[in-house]
């Protein structure tokens, strides 16, 4: 799986000078990447991604470290004005997760095509189905599918007996 959390900062007030939806890649200061969902749904909000060894070191600091860490990226990017209308943040900490540990699968370089022969999506034993981005095509739409595919062959199989 790869290593990858959202964090959501929310504000009090406006602070973003950007219009709603607007997705941002930055260099900060400290040479990171960030990558920034400003103002998602209009909402005085930013959720930035966070992935490889950063995300993994968020999530080893605790549950705020992440919040700090955000925070302090887009006060680089944005200006120091979001730290005074700082309300809150949330980080999903998916590497924690004992269902997930991670965020997405990512298929090793040169691996790509073992999606197209669809191994992850074979049945267990014939009665334990799979679903999820990595058993279709890697995206949401794949995801959805996937899902409709297992529920499809989990009611086959019930029908039967």
């Amino acid at each position: 799986m790869a290593q990858v959390d959202k964090v959501a900062i929310g504000f009090s007030r406006r602070v973003i000078d950007a219009p709603a939806d607007a997705r941002v890649l930055a260099l900060t200061r400290q040479n990171t990447v960030v990558e920034v969902l400003a103002r998602p749904g209009g909402h005085e909000a930013a959720i930035l991604t966070v992935s490889g060894e950063e995300a993994r070191q968020l999530e080893a600091n605790g549950p705020h470290a992440a919040g700090t860490w955000c925070l302090s990226m887009l006060a680089d990017v944005f200006g120091n004005d979001v730290r005074t209308a700082f309300a809150g943040a949330a980080s999903t900490r998916w590497g924690q997760d004992v269902y997930a540990r991670g965020a997405w699968s990512a298929a090793r370089p040169g691996r790509e095509g073992d999606r197209d022969r669809i191994v992850l999506a074979q049945p267990h034993d014939g009665r334990v189905f799979f679903a999820g981005e990595a058993t279709d095509s890697g995206s949401l739409a794949g995801a959805y599918s996937s899902g409709v595919r297992a529920a499809t062959e989990a009611l086959t199989l019930l029908d039967r007996r």
